[in-house]
Order: structure tokens, then C-alpha cells, then sequence
């Protein structure tokens, strides 16, 4: 499955780019045969723009409506971003979350980009379409570890969750697998869940998805909670997959398990 990103509209050196940047993108993140919509936003108001476009297509929707959500963490402390501390990494849990993706259908995604600046650790967004959108119970919420992590984003953005359902136990549940596994992490053994990838083959008819590339965990590259002129577009794209990919699971799951939408 290979992954590409094209940006649309206006060129670098276009005079009438300032009014998008730095405040929004729209690129075009190309997943094997489908292409996803995104718009990368960095304040409320390009948020609340997506979130009124859902609720449009979505007006005549009388059942519930499902969406995947990615949660990422990261720090802005530059001192250990330029050390190359391990904290740095966007999968670390220690730091707080500074962007979330949103996929609500097969061709549209939001990321959101909250980043505090050097000043405060962490900062809370006013989002408030987005939250009112994510406390509707109608919204049936799946992600990677997502109820705790709805947890730590009502805790550090003030806004809930309300349906939030963990992509491993539902693909557990809807196909009678095990989606845990014993991981060895340094000298200790832990239960972790297994990766999008490893779902994505139980799920979808044995889809094949290629690891993270190892260059995706590499400093310049784990920069959510720093500036984000230092996002890149492998970050972009690889975020983009995995709400994607968490879309398509869920829904999947779900309707196996008597979920009409």
C-alpha cells in the first residue's frame, strides 16, 4: 500500500497564500487506491469549518455516525528536541497531546494542531463545534488505546468524548481474535495491543500495510509538540493512514457485530 501527499491550491511563492498559512493546509494524502481529503488546522475556526461540512453531509443521517480518531503526543521543550530525547516521540505517553486526526469517511480527514508554545506545557484549544461534535453520543468514536487517551484530551483540551471505543477490543470482539500480545520492553514483558497494520490484515480481508518506516520515530520527526513548521510530511501522511485505517476497521467491526449505520 503505498502513500503519497500532493498539496492543492495555492503555491509557495503565490501572494495570496498568507491568508491559509499558517492557519490551515489542504493536501491530498493518497492511501493504495483511495485519496483522503485533509485539512491541517492550527486554530478554531478551520476546525469548526470541517466539523459544520460533516454535520451538512451527515443532516440526513438518522443512525449513528462513526469516527476514528489518532491521538498524538508530543513536547516543546527545544533543549531536549534538539538533545534528541526519546521523550521527544510522539508516542510517548508522558507528554501531553498536542494533535488529534479525525476520519469520518473514507475520503476526509481532519488534523488538528495543538501545539503549546515554549511558555506553558500545555495549552487548551477553544474547539468548541469540535467538541460539541465528539460529545455526541450518536458519534461512536474508535481509536488505538481510546478511551484512556479520551481521558488525558478531556484532562488537558477540556473536551469529552462521549462514545469512545478502544479499535482492539472491538476487533477482538467482532472477530474472536486475540489483539494482544506479550511484548518484551527492555527488561520487562508487557501486554500491549497489536498495531494498525496487524488489525488491518483481520479486518480487511487480510489487507497487507507495510510497517512505520523506521525514519518516522526519528527527531526531526517526532516534532507534534514543537512548532509546526517543523510537521513533515511523512508525519502528515503516515497520521492521515492511521486514521483512515482506523475508519475502515472500525466500521468494519461494528457492522460485524450487528452495528447498522
Amino acid at each position: 500500500m503505498e502513500i503519497s501527499l500532493e498539496r492543492e491550491g495555492l503555491g509557495e511563492d503565490d501572494p495570496d497564500r498568507w491568508w491559509r498559512y499558517p492557519w490551515s493546509e489542504l493536501v491530498e494524502i493518497r492511501v493504495g487506491a483511495s485519496v483522503i481529503e485533509t485539512t491541517v488546522a492550527y486554530d478554531d475556526n478551520t476546525a469548526s469549518e470541517w466539523i459544520r461540512h460533516v454535520q451538512l453531509h451527515n443532516l440526513k443521517r438518522r443512525g449513528p455516525l462513526v469516527a476514528s480518531i489518532c491521538f498524538f503526543h508530543g513536547t516543546n521543550d527545544y533543549w531536549r528536541f534538539t538533545q534528541k530525547d526519546p521523550k521527544t516521540r510522539s508516542s510517548n505517553p508522558s507528554n501531553p497531546i498536542c494533535a488529534i486526526a479525525l476520519c469520518v469517511d473514507e475520503s476526509h480527514c481532519l488534523i488538528f494542531h495543538n501545539a503549546p508554545d515554549y511558555r506553558e506545557s500545555v495549552h487548551t484549544p477553544k474547539v468548541k463545534l469540535l467538541s460539541k461534535f465528539l460529545e455526541d453520543k450518536k458519534v461512536h468514536v474508535v481509536g488505538i488505546n481510546a478511551c484512556a487517551e479520551a481521558e488525558r484530551l478531556e484532562k488537558e483540551w477540556r473536551v469529552r468524548v462521549a462514545h469512545a471505543i478502544d479499535l482492539g477490543h472491538l476487533v477482538e470482539r467482532a472477530f474472536r481474535t486475540k489483539a494482544w500480545e506479550m511484548r518484551k520492553r527492555g527488561k520487562e514483558v508487557v501486554r500491549t495491543g497489536i498495531g494498525m497494520e496487524e488489525m488491518a490484515a483481520l479486518a480487511l480481508d487480510g489487507m497487507r500495510v507495510e510497517k512505520k518506516p523506521p525514519k518516522l520515530m526519528s527527531p526531526e520527526n517526532c516534532t507534534w509538540g514543537v512548532d509546526h513548521k517543523w510537521i513533515s510530511d511523512i508525519m502528515l501522511m503516515y497520521a492521515v493512514r492511521d486514521a483512515f485505517l482506523g475508519f475502515l476497521i472500525g466500521l468494519k467491526s461494528l457492522k460485524k457485530i450487528g452495528f447498522s449505520s
